[in-house]
């Protein structure tokens, strides 16, 4: 009953990206009133993503490109143009106007739907071109693609280089740490 409900409330708000979600969310208040404690935090986190636009459909409606066409990302360039047609204008200034560090919460939700959507799990052309950089884990890439996108929304200089040595030097320091246990 607890995936159904969930399955359902994500179907509502799926269904007509243009219909009134707010009005969606209170009409599916009662489904969610009977779910498990963690179920209604899922429900909660994946509304809130809908609602701000951080889960967003892979094109625009607007795009001239069609669902079934898969465009490819090729390197850190090619995410900084698509998260500027994927991002809503004011989750791009809200970003823009936050802290470098405040990038940092965006890890477990919008970072997820990276992580799974642009096949940084493997095999995607962009994951191949991180482990050509010496960035082999899903989430340090989430975490340089988030990073740099802050630099980039800022005019910031993106020090790639820095980005992936501190990273290396984090699993580098925790396999000398498993080492010496």
């Amino acid at each position: 009953m607890q995936a159904n409900a969930l399955n359902i409330l994500v179907a509502i708000l799926l269904q007509n990206p243009m219909a009134d979600k707010k009005k969606d969310i209170r009409s599916s208040i009662s489904i969610v009133r009977h779910m498990s404690l963690k179920h209604y935090l899922v429900t909660k986190t994946i509304v809130f993503l809908l609602v701000t636009g951080f889960i967003a459909p892979a094109y625009p409606a607007d795009s001239d490109e069609s669902e079934s066409d898969v465009y490819i990302l090729i390197d850190l360039d090619d995410c900084f143009q698509s998260l500027d047609r994927l991002l809503e204008p004011e989750n791009i200034e809200r970003m823009r106007n936050g802290r470098e560090e405040d990038m940092n919460r965006y890890h477990h939700g919008f970072g997820t739907w990276l992580r799974n959507n642009w096949g940084l799990w493997g095999g995607s052309h962009l994951a191949r071109w991180f482990s050509d950089r010496g960035i082999y884990h899903p989430d340090d890439m989430s975490g340089i693609i988030l990073r740099s996108y802050w630099r980039y929304l800022n005019k910031q200089p993106i020090r790639l280089d820095e980005q992936i040595r501190q990273y290396q030097e984090y699993w580098k320091n925790l396999e000398s740490k498993k080492s010496a246990a």
